[in-house]
């Protein structure tokens, strides 16, 4: 492969090895020595082992004979040019060789080396500046000595009984040398001798266990590669998904004491969780979490991102958040997007870039710290939850006692600037559980949810509406629905135009009947049994996000909805059954998803802590391309008596990959026509018909129907290829939304012209 990334088509291998290759080499001449299980390559008998030249076709120099009787897993060349052989195999060239020898720079066999005996496979070798040689595999005795996993030859290939035995309790699978003579290993052991090290660890130039390297929490499966980079940082390969409990998908850097290294993410996003994702109207992203990097730039617990993904630089959070003197914790647990762009940030921290913050605070579309907004000393523990009135006020939940030193616990309602709304006279909180998530009415009155028993010493469990003064609404009667001794919990509420209320969390009934992780109630508190999801969510589910269309957009940790597969997220229609138009295989995460968004074109963000999604590395954040193509307006009856009909070859408008076709159908047979398409719908009458595209527009190349080649029938169609030129030459990019019709002649008509009915679609990446 060249730098670029692309294939080197001047290395030719032909047909290559006819099994897998396990070990490569490259040699200071630029020839690759190549081993493992093949016994052919380019249809040439080479017996697991060959060496290419730089053209990569078979060096017939290096003659490796017989070669071993078992597989190859690993090699080291040395400064004479005789390569180290490790493996699974019993003899070499017939001759008793077990495990490990040593070729010339030929291939021929060097009796001189008296490899000593290993009992297990070896899968690593490394070779130390005085000839010894370091080997790791799955051995457990060396020359009938005890050995296990883990051991040092002499020069001439004995075993060197000066290297202490470290007694991995599993495989050893990766060997790395430091400058200093420690020893770097990685494999699938959790213990050295009676130390716990978690799959990779260091040892000292004796062998013996180096304590200081503290990687008792490292990888939660097993690394197979360990490299030592220019800063002598260690850059781990594996199975692994998680190291120091910290998300990683197989590729880490560790620090020289054996932590994760928090600024090296290499699949990008988020170091840490994302609990909350905000889109704001030009498409760029806020999100907040217990994270302190994103794309491997400093940010702790609060980002922006542009539109493709990357940090934007333009967010100035100065040094950002730090936790308070009383809590180490430090993250963002809710925020939203003000029509201003300012944005209300809670959470847990002590300051913001420097300036005292407790939990709650402010921001200008800058993302620098709006004074205007004065908290006092904040909330004194976290909060979960933020809303917003029209007229600027807010309400905040969470665990807090008092905020700016005034008893308001729990849930408390503020001031545009920031300060306590004595009217709001709520003094007593909740009891039995938290406070999860606040959501305002108009009139000020609002909506609680979470996991508490009582609300100012009422029974009520999970969710109470209190009236604009803070007292509980005792027109609310179903404040038992939950149960009050079930463990359920509200984890997000969302509000209907008509008044209706959509409650989802973690709970599997309400009012006797089964609803798992979302249903609706009535204003009263009555179960909406007009909202039926079916068996629900098979775990819970952490967001709600209430679209234009009544439609409903979940996401969560579940598995499965009403028995169909799918992985933190879905997309309901306003009755509560799932949208068949939404794939639920789409997102396919490996963890929990705790926030979701959508942005103005359609497309959904996802917030939570995994780090795949349908296959591709994500870290935290990910964005779902959906398709919001959709027909609207009416067409216009032709002279054959037909109404053309505009429609897709139904693939996705996508900017990169330009497949997108869009069709007419029911034409007049053997007419010109073509397709215009702006940025706006209209309805107004036009040459007989409707025009649903508003100027200015742009109008694609003449073409002709086809069809029938005599009389007058609609077998005519047309089509038009969205193609990423196209998409240029047009100056649309991906967000873009896109209207278009069919214009076509038709000189039997009052008017000689005919019109399709329109077509809205979004330009997906």
């Amino acid at each position: 492969m060249r730098l670029d990334g692309f294939a080197d088509t001047s290395f030719n291998i032909g047909t290559g090895a006819n099994a897998r290759v396990s070990a490569v080499l490259v040699q200071p001449d630029g020839k690759v020595v190549i081993a493992g299980a093949f016994t052919t390559f380019n249809g040439v008998l080479r017996n697991r082992i060959a060496r290419l030249n730089a053209d990569g076709s078979i060096d017939a120099a290096f003659n490796p004979g017989t070669g071993p009787n078992g597989d190859i897993t690993s090699l080291a060349l040395q400064p004479n040019g005789s390569i180290l052989v490790g493996g699974s195999f019993l003899s070499w060239n017939n001759l008793n060789f077990q495990r490990v020898v040593r070729i010339n720079a030929l291939g021929g066999l060097d009796t001189a080396f008296s490899a000593a005996s290993f009992n297990g496979g070896v899968l690593a070798l490394a070779l130390q500046p005085d000839g010894k040689v370091i080997v790791g595999g799955g051995f457990t005795t060396v020359d009938g000595l005890n050995r296990p996993r883990i051991a040092r030859l002499l020069a001439d290939g004995s075993l060197d009984t000066s290297f202490s035995s470290s007694s991995p309790n599993a495989t050893v699978r990766s060997l790395a040398l430091q400058a200093d003579g420690k020893v770097l290993i990685g494999g699938d052991f959790t213990s050295l001798s009676i130390f716990g090290r978690a799959r990779l660890a260091r040892l000292n130039s004796n062998g013996g266990i180096d304590t200081s390297f503290l990687s008792n929490v490292g990888a939660n499966d097993a690394v197979h590669a360990v490299k030592l980079d220019a800063s002598g940082l260690v850059l781990i390969g594996g199975d692994f998904t998680e190291y120091g409990n910290t998300t990683r998908g197989r590729l880490a850097r560790v620090l020289t004491t054996g932590g994760i290294d928090a600024t090296f993410n290499p699949s990008g996003g988020a170091n840490g969780i994302v609990y909350v994702v905000k889109a704001q109207p030009d498409g760029k992203l806020v999100i907040g979490g217990e994270f302190t990097h994103f794309n491997g730039v400093p940010r702790r617990g609060l980002a922006r991102l542009n539109v493709d993904g990357s940090v934007d630089s333009g967010f100035n959070a100065g040094v950002g958040l730090a936790p308070s003197a009383t809590i180490s914790s430090c993250g963002v647990v809710d925020l939203l997007i003000e029509p201003s762009g300012k944005i209300t940030v809670v959470g847990v921290f002590g300051s913001y870039d420097g300036i005292a913050r407790n939990n709650i605070l402010r921001l200008n579309a800058d993302g620098s710290l709006d004074t205007s907004f004065q908290p006092g000393s904040g909330a004194d523990d976290v909060l979960v939850s933020v809303d917003r009135l029209s007229d600027g006020r807010y309400v905040i939940g969470g665990l807090h006692n008092t905020y700016d030193g005034v008893a308001r616990p729990d849930v408390t309602r503020l001031l545009a600037n920031g300060a306590v709304d004595t009217t709001f006279g709520n003094t007593i909180g909740v009891t039995g559980g938290s406070v999860q998530a606040v959501k305002f009415e108009s009139n000020g009155s609002v909506w609680i949810g979470g996991s508490f028993s009582t609300v100012g010493g009422v029974n009520c469990k999970s969710i109470a509406h209190l009236g604009p003064n803070g007292a509980l609404d005792s027109t609310f009667v179903n404040t038992t629905g939950f149960g009050l001794a079930n463990s359920a919990t509200v984890d997000d509420i969302a509000r209907q135009a008509d008044g209706r209320i959509l409650l989802v969390g973690a709970f599997s009934s309400y009012a006797g009947s089964a609803r798992r992780g979302v249903l609706r109630i009535l204003p009263s508190g009555a179960l909406d049994s007009s909202f039926s999801p079916g068996t629900g969510a098979a775990s819970g589910i952490a967001d709600v996000v209430l679209l234009p269309d009544g439609k409903l957009l979940l996401g969560g940790g579940f598995e499965s909805f009403d028995g169909q597969a799918t992985d933190g997220i879905i997309r309901l229609l306003p009755n509560g059954s799932i949208d068949p138009t939404f794939n639920t295989q789409n997102s396919n995460t490996n963890a929990g998803v705790f926030s979701v968004d959508v942005l103005a074109d359609g497309r959904v963000v996802l917030g939570g802590q995994f780090s795949m999604i349908h296959g591709e590395r994500r870290h935290g954040v990910a964005r779902l391309k959906i398709d919001t193509t959709k027909t609207y307006c009416v067409g216009k009856v032709n002279s054959a008596g037909c109404v053309p009909a505009i429609g897709t070859n139904g693939a996705t408008p996508s900017y990169v990959n330009g497949g997108f076709v869009v069709t007419c159908t029911n034409a007049l047979n053997q007419r010109s026509g073509l397709l215009f398409h702006g940025s706006t719908a209209t309805a107004v009458p036009f040459q007989g018909g409707t025009l649903c595209v508003a100027q200015p527009v742009r109008r694609t190349v003449v073409q002709s129907s086809g069809g029938s080649v005599s009389g007058n029938d609609c077998s005519g169609t047309h089509a038009y290829g969205f193609t990423t030129a196209e998409f240029n030459a047009a100056a649309l990019l991906p967000g873009d939304i896109v209207f278009c019709q069919w214009w076509m002649r038709d000189p039997a008509s009052p008017s000689t012209t005919s019109l399709s009915n329109a077509l809205r679609f979004s330009v997906m990446l």
